[in-house]
């Protein structure tokens, strides 16, 4: 079991690295970008990226739920924007197939997060999921998830008096 204090340090942490690869990303610095992607991924879950872009869903989740016990769910959430940002450099770089799949994947791990389209999210993190969805290449998305991100945008209409 983690401190509290620990867990807010921690995703301190994850918030000041993931606002440097977005500020990398807008500044059009890919490399220094993808740089700071793969040493998230390797600080924050101690594996190189190119092996949980190979990893199937469900060893990625057994993976951090199984290290991090209390803090999975959050470090979940976490990797889900780690691969949301991935995802979109590598569509800016011109690499569809690559962002097609890290768009996926952040979607699976968001979808895993809130089957059900119940909790209450950020705007910011409402964004990242709908944007990361029109990375993704339709054909590959799981009907469910499909469904979620329709309830998603519904939600989002219905707010907004759409």
């Amino acid at each position: 079991m983690y401190s509290k204090d620990y867990l807010i340090r921690l995703i301190e942490q994850f918030f000041h690295a993931i606002a440097a690869i977005i500020y990398k990303i807008e500044q059009r610095d890919f490399a220094v970008a993808q740089a700071e992607i793969e040493a998230a991924y390797k600080r924050f879950y101690g594996l190189p990226a190119a092996l949980v872009h190979k990893m199937t869903l469900e060893s990625v989740i057994q993976f951090v739920v199984d290290r991090q016990e209390s803090a999975g769910q959050e470090r979940l959430r976490m990797l889900a924007e780690i691969l949301a940002a991935d995802g979109e450099l590598q569509a800016l770089r011109g690499n569809e197939a690559a962002a097609s799949r890290r768009s996926r994947r952040a979607l699976e791990l968001f979808h895993y997060l809130d089957p059900a389209c119940d909790s209450e999210q950020s705007g910011t993190t409402r964004r990242l999921i709908l944007n990361t969805a029109g990375r993704a290449a339709k054909a590959e998305i799981a009907p469910e998830i499909l469904k979620w991100l329709n309830q998603l945008e519904q939600q989002d209409a219905d707010k907004n008096g759409r």
